[in-house]
Parts: structure tokens; sequence; C-alpha cells
């Protein structure tokens, strides 16, 4: 007899992840860069010591023991499992994310038979939860990184982009505090000497511009691009003074993309090597895009689901089939899942600038 497995079709976003590192430095000074294989060892640290966990709207404590209380009364991001696999034409590794929802302690059920329905409730330490897998593909060991690498996330209503990224940044923030590195300097011709500077390692998600406004912006148009830069070194003095004295401000840059180029293809590029150029210096980025009535697009602070939507809007996305009974949740990376998101992560023709 032949039974026929159910199957469930899931949505994908494309993404890149991207390992970058932010600076006070003066802009012309290139600022270290890790791989993202040593910054998922450290998330992966702690993990398995308990603390990978980041909090909504909650007051940031620095004391570990402290911050984790607020999982009963909080909503929060968990990784709860990393896998890697270290076979065929890259590397790839799979986080597993949890999504803890503090408000949700009881879900309906419906009883097929008897048409009546009943709320099941957890006890009085249970949360509703929810998961996410995000899919890495890494260069083989001695392979070329450029920092950037191919990456795919499940898409769901509570895991926007920005609170994922929020996540690992945070989680990075909160491990290694910061690193220093050491430059020769010099000033108005005097013997150069080494100056110590800190900065910040970070993994960014980021959607490929190139390819969401050439072909899959559905109508929505780059309004303009704005880079800030928090606690930028200023001088306050003019060149011929003999005395300068340095300050510290915040930068804040617009750029209209009107002076894109009208070819989209061109102006996808134009857009990503702008953005490009600022990101490299310390600057963080934000896209604000303008609906095709010409209505307002999307600014300012935004509920999850919201951010949720703007992300499958806005990224490539595919679609997959599982087979199996579709699962909000999941104690551990699942494998049918897991291999779906690899072939995704091989097919080159996804991950085309002009696709």
């Amino acid at each position: 007899m032949d039974v026929t497995r159910p199957t469930y079709e899931r949505a994908i976003l494309l993404n890149r992840l991207v390992s970058r590192s932010v600076c006070r430095a003066r802009a012309e000074i290139k600022v270290p860069t890790h791989s993202a294989e040593e910054l998922i060892a450290i998330l992966n640290a702690r993990r398995i010591d308990g603390r990978a966990v980041e909090f909504i709207d909650a007051i940031d404590e620095n004391d570990e023991d402290k911050r984790l209380l607020h999982m009963a009364t909080h909503d929060c991001l968990r990784l709860t499992d990393i896998q890697h696999l270290n076979d065929g034409p890259a590397r790839y590794v799979f986080m597993l994310l949890e999504y803890i929802d503090a408000s949700a302690r009881e879900f309906p059920v419906f009883d097929v038979s008897t048409h009546s329905g009943r709320e099941l409730k957890g006890n009085e330490s249970e949360r509703g939860v929810g998961s996410v897998h995000l899919a890495i593909r890494l260069p083989n060991e001695g392979a070329y990184d450029d920092g950037a690498y191919r990456c795919c996330l499940e898409v769901s209503p509570r895991f926007s982009r920005a609170v994922i990224e929020r996540f690992l940044c945070k989680q990075l923030r909160r491990s290694c505090g910061h690193f220093e590195y050491t430059v020769e300097t010099s000033k108005l011709g005097r013997r150069p000497k080494p100056k110590n500077y800190k900065y910040w390692p970070r993994l960014e998600l980021m959607a490929d511009i190139s390819t969401s406004i050439s072909a899959r912006s559905q109508g929505l148009k780059l309004s303009q691009m704005v880079f800030t830069k928090r606690n930028e070194k200023q001088q306050a003095a003019a060149a011929t003074d003999i005395t300068h004295d340095d300050l510290l401000a915040d930068v804040e840059i617009r750029i209209s993309a009107k002076q894109a180029p009208d070819d989209p293809e061109e102006r996808g590029r134009w857009i990503e090597k702008v953005r490009d150029w600022y990101q490299t210096r310390g600057y963080s980025s934000k896209l604000f895009y303008r609906a095709p009535a010409g209505a307002k697009g999307l600014a300012g602070k935004v509920r999850h689901d919201e951010a949720a939507a703007a992300d499958f809007l806005l990224c490539p996305r595919e679609h997959i089939v599982i087979e199996g009974d579709p699962k909000p949740w999941h104690s551990a990376g699942d494998q049918n899942m897991m291999d779906a998101l690899r072939k995704l992560l091989d097919r080159d023709e996804l991950w085309e600038p002009n696709a």
C-alpha cells in the first residue's frame, strides 16, 4: 500500500551575513575584521553556558544572572542549537533560534470528532515558544574569505532580520566587549608612534540590494539612504590654529536616491557601492523606500510582525517543500529543513547580483 507522506511549504529569505567591525577611530584607519567562523564560535560558547539570550524591550543588565531573570516577564530571543557540516563545495553552519513569548501561556485546540474546543494552559513557568532555522555558508578552510556569506532564514512574524541582527551583535558585545589593535600614527610631521584603538565585531544581515531593487521590489522605489556614525571624532579648531581640540559628535549623512542612474541594474550597483563605502568606515545604514502611489515608506519603530512583513517584501526569497507535518517549534535543528536550506545556499543562480 502506497502511503504519501505529508508535506508543507516554507518561505525562505535569501540574505548575506556580513562580518564587520566598528570603531571610533578616524575614517581612514582600517579596522580589523574577524571571520564568521570565529564569531560563531563565540556565540556557541555562550549557548553552551546558557547565556545566549536577548530580551525585547527589557532593562539591560550587565549582570548575567540578573539579566536572565527577565525571561519570566519579557519576550526574548534565544540561541538553542548550532550544527556544523563540513562536506561538499563549502562548510555550513545551522543555527536554531527560539522566540519565547512571555505573554503566551495557553493555546486553543479543537476536537474534530465532538466539534468542541478548549484551551490548554501551561504551568506557572511555561511560556509560548517558536523557532526558526538560520543557515550560513562558509568558505572551505584555506579558501578566500571576504567576510560576506550566503545565508537563508525561515520567514516568521516574530523573527525579523532586525531582531536577529540585534541578537547576534549584542551577544558578541556581551562576550568579548571590545578588541584592541595598534597602528602607527603621525601628526604634524612628528615621529610616528603606536596608538591603541578599540573596535567591536558585528554580524549583520544584509539583503542583496541590487537584486531586490532591480527585479523583486514589486513597485517599491528607494527614496534615500541615511548613514549614521556615533561619537565620530571631530576637530574643533581651524587648520591654522596651533592647538587642536578634538571632540566627539554624532554624524548623519543623507543621500538622495534621485542621484542614482536610471537603469535598474546600474542603480542597484550604485546603491550597493555607496552603502558599502560608508559601512566599511563604521557608519550604520538605513534605507527608506517610497510606495508606488507616493505613500510614506516604513520608518522609525515598527512592531516585530510588521518588520518581518517588510523583510518578506524587500528581500529576495524562495519557497521550499518539507516532508512531515509543519511544526512552529523544534528542540533541535530539523534535518529535513537543514538539507533544504543547504540546497538553496548551493544554487549559484540565486546569488547572482542581477538574478
